[in-house]
């Protein structure tokens, strides 16, 4: 199986513990496989040139990093996102 062929896997992350005074929580999503954060594929794409230009560069540039993105199930918000402790279970 190669990696752009693979599903996303379900998985449930449950925290506790939070005072309860704490009413919301930050939430950060950071993704890296083949498509989100991956510098990588993006060289690969463009025909793995040796000798970028400074476009090329730049669009690398642009992917190199952590991207933020958010669950499904909080789709509609944007990442960082404050979300109620009770949402967070």
């Amino acid at each position: 199986m190669t990696p752009t062929s693979r599903r996303a896997t379900p998985m449930t992350i449950r925290l506790s513990g939070f005072p309860t005074s704490v009413r919301r929580v930050l939430l950060q999503h950071y993704r890296i496989d083949d498509t989100c954060s991956n510098a990588y594929t993006a060289w690969k794409a463009m025909g793995s040139p040796q000798q970028p230009t400074t476009e090329q560069y730049a669009q690398l540039q642009s992917v190199a990093g952590l991207q933020l993105t958010l669950p499904f199930f909080l789709s509609a918000l944007r990442s960082p996102a404050f979300v109620s402790t009770k949402t967070v279970q």
